[in-house]
């Protein structure tokens, strides 16, 4: 059934699971209805509620990527500082609300999540300013209390790669995954793109021996050609092809993927993210293999190298990111099959993952 865009609320939108739903059909589209005229009535009486902001915000953002959901959760939880609610007025919501609800989160023990939250604010409120809702941004600029793992003393990273064991142990553990949830966990190993790529991969992007991730979907907003060794074609060969659009149905929400992960990573040592260690694991492998820093950031479509000449280049390093990927295919090969031991040293690259 569609979603009555005039009464849906943030929190029904992340209850119903909808969301996706929502943008597709464009029933959040503020030129339409009912929407339309509640948005005109909250104008007229400045009434901006920092609920329908949120909604707004994310509906009328060029999202879809897969932590949407998550992101219009953060948004929403956006008017609860200092006992406000959903409808709150945006107008009555000043820096200092902002400051102290980032910091009542982290004073829970959770900082890096007190971060992203000190971001989605600022970003909710330029979004008002850019509508001219409100006139300046309060949430500019705040203090980030957590520690990002990159900025953490040397001694104090987590040693995220797995060992040649705990990568046979995964491989094998994936056998009993149906071939959807196999190939899901076998392309992290094989190729080292992020997970949220992976899980919303798409026929239209796969062409031979390239898989093509269009810029809505990469971290840094520029697309990535990944190659696909005969490995990757033959766990993507398997998969059911149960829809025209995407790769992976019904696995690309972290909720979903949340018990299979259990089982796969049953019999390695726990990680925070073990899906995203998968990645880190690729690019310890390569650099283990002999592969230059520069053409391993290429592969995991990281950031290196002045910005002012990444302007100027427009080479697509394919050469490169296909020779880096075999050799990782050998080694990955080689250990999967009891004949290498040891990927266990942590490569620091020049950028975030």
């Amino acid at each position: 059934m569609r979603p009555d865009a005039a009464t849906l609320t943030a929190p029904e939108v992340v209850d119903h699971g909808v969301l996706a739903a929502v943008l597709k059909q464009g029933a959040f589209d503020p030129a339409d209805g009912a929407l339309a005229l509640r948005h005109r009535e909250e104008e007229q009486h400045g009434t901006y509620r920092i609920e329908r902001i949120c909604v707004r915000c994310v509906c009328l953002s060029d999202f879809e990527h897969s932590t949407t959901t998550n992101a219009l959760i953060l948004l929403w939880l956006g008017g609860q500082g200092r006992n406000r609610t959903s409808d709150t007025v945006i107008f009555s919501l000043t820096r200092r609300d902002c400051r102290e609800l980032v910091q009542a989160i982290a004073d829970r023990g959770a900082g890096i999540y007190a971060n992203r939250i000190a971001a989605l604010l600022s970003r909710l409120f330029r979004f008002a300013v850019d509508e001219e809702i409100i006139e300046a941004n309060p949430a500019a600029h705040l203090p980030k209390p957590g520690v990002e793992i990159g900025s953490r003393p040397e001694g104090e990273l987590e040693a995220k790669a797995y060992s040649a064991d705990e990568v046979r142990t995964i491989w094998e553990a994936t056998e009993a995954l149906g071939p959807s949830g196999r190939a899901i966990y076998r392309l992290g190993l094989m190729t080292g793109q992020r997970p949220t790529e992976i899980s919303g991969m798409e026929w239209a992007k796969l062409d031979g021996h390239w898989w093509t991730i269009p810029g809505r979907r990469t971290k840094n907003g520029r697309e990535h050609r990944v190659y696909l060794t005969q490995t990757a074609l033959d766990a993507l060969q398997d998969v059911p092809r149960t829809s025209d659009s995407h790769v992976f149905v019904g696995w690309r929400g972290k909720r979903q993927l949340a018990a299979v992960n259990a089982e796969v990573f049953a019999g390695v040592r726990r990680r925070e993210k073990p899906r995203h260690a998968l990645r880190d694991t690729v690019a310890t492998g390569l650099a283990a293999a002999g592969v230059a820093v520069e053409d391993i950031t290429k592969v995991l479509n990281h950031t290196y190298g002045p910005r002012v000449t990444q302007g100027y280049d427009a080479y697509g390093y394919d050469k490169e990111k296909r020779l880096a990927l075999m050799k990782w295919e050998r080694s990955l090969r080689a250990i999967v099959d009891g004949k290498a031991s040891g990927v266990t040293k942590v490569v620091r690259l020049a950028s975030g993952a």
